[in-house]
């Protein structure tokens, strides 16, 4: 097998699992298994040739008004138009607000982070959501050397509590100085991780990085522990990738002449050298992000929805047809007759009759699809967050570290 010559033979197996990988692209298919079958042989049975690994879809939603626990101690509420909405904590006030037009977001702030609440749209209980905490501070993060070059591992400290919900760490590692062997721009190396540490790969040899590593939760990001590096994985590996290009020696056989201590030479006055620029390094948000008040880098991205257009049934209309009349009669008792007619002491009253008949049909609009919300002339949903993001109830929000850039002095 062909696997078994790739463990014998280091020296070729990134060209041929290049020369793999480029076969499978070309073609169109996922390659489970290269092994070539003989001509003429019985086929193994079970043997696995191709593979989707692609996770199986999710199921359709069937909530129509989404809640979000998208901002410190409070709860986002959309895709309720015209309707009130509450939400009721046990042994709290009951909260209540009315969206603006349909899918506008309804804000519900200072509720108790952890707390389970009752969500109410126009009296009907529609589920339940929790508020929480904005992310507390990490802390104590040590970087290690792994037994790869271009690879460190990572651990910090975080305290976790019930009311920070769910938290994730948005691991950074930043270049603070471009070796001149090095890319002419190095990237940051980032990564989204659940625990409190990880190995961070492909770091370039020649460059001082600093790490930083940022607890994320729904609602928003807590402050940063951060570590930077005084030597290169170059100077550290010893594989000569270092910050700087040291003058080079002389060769052996290239010894500096010596002057004779009776005929002293002449020195003559050097030329004043040419000043050195003199440069800083600052910090400031990669391109495409902006810095906020707090010093968080920030992009934003605009909602986008998907829209379908409603679709109809036929239902029967029916009208109220006169028939014809009916008569009553009762005696005078002195007061005015009505609209009958008065025949001596007797009052005659004639009334209409009618009879509900169908007179062909109406085309009435469905009911709103699951999961969406009607605008009034079309059915949207607002789609699913992009990895990355966070959402603070009018946008999607991606946050990362500030990069190194050096400038004029």
């Amino acid at each position: 097998m062909l696997y078994g010559y790739l463990a014998q033979n280091g020296e070729e197996e990134m060209k041929i699992r290049k020369f793999i990988a480029a076969s499978a692209v070309t073609a169109g298919v996922c390659v489970a298994m290269l092994t070539a079958p003989m001509a003429n042989a019985e086929p193994v049975a079970n043997s696995l040739i191709a593979q989707d690994d692609a996770p199986a879809p999710l199921a359709p939603s069937t909530v129509v008004v989404g809640v979000d626990a998208d901002i410190p101690s409070g709860l986002t509420v959309r895709g309720a138009a015209d309707k009130v909405i509450s939400v009721q904590g046990a042994g709290e006030k009951t909260r209540t607000g009315k969206a603006i037009k349909s899918g506008s977001p309804v804000v519900f702030n200072k509720l108790t982070p952890g707390k389970v609440y009752t969500v109410l749209i126009a009296g009907k209980r529609i589920g339940t959501a929790t508020p929480v905490a904005a992310p507390s501070p990490a802390w104590g993060l040590t970087v290690s050397t792994t037994g790869q070059l271009g690879t460190v591992a990572l651990e910090w400290k975080h305290q976790v509590t019930k009311a920070q919900g769910k938290v994730s760490y948005q691991v950074t590692a930043t270049p603070q100085v471009i070796n001149a062997r090095s890319l002419p721009s190095p990237k940051a190396v980032t990564a989204q991780v659940a625990a409190m540490s990880w190995t961070l790969e492909n770091l370039d040899p020649a460059v001082l990085y600093t790490f930083s590593v940022t607890p994320v939760n729904s609602a928003a990001t807590g402050a940063a522990t951060t570590a930077a590096m005084s030597r290169t994985l170059g100077e550290i590996f010893g594989t000569g990738e270092v910050t700087s290009d040291p003058a080079p020696a002389l060769p052996a056989t290239q010894a500096p002449a010596q002057v004779p201590a009776s005929v002293p030479a002449p020195v003559p006055a050097s030329a004043p050298g040419p000043v050195a620029p003199s440069t800083r390094t600052i910090y400031v948000c990669p391109d495409a992000y902006t810095e906020t008040g707090s010093g968080v880098c920030e992009k934003t991205s605009a909602y986008t929805y998907t829209s379908i257009g409603y679709t109809y049934h036929s239902e029967p209309n029916y009208v109220q047809v006169q028939i014809g009349t009916t008569e009553r009669s009762h005696p005078f008792d002195g007061n005015a007759c009505g609209w009958g007619t008065l025949y001596g002491n007797t009052c005659y009253e004639w009334t209409a009759v009618y009879e509900t008949r169908q007179q062909g049909t109406n085309q009435v609009k469905d009911t709103t699809p699951a999961g969406y919300t009607d605008t009034g002339s079309t059915w949207s949903k607002k789609d699913a967050m992009p990895t990355g993001y966070t959402d603070n109830g009018s946008a999607w929000v991606q946050t990362t570290a500030k990069v190194a850039k050096i400038v004029s002095a």
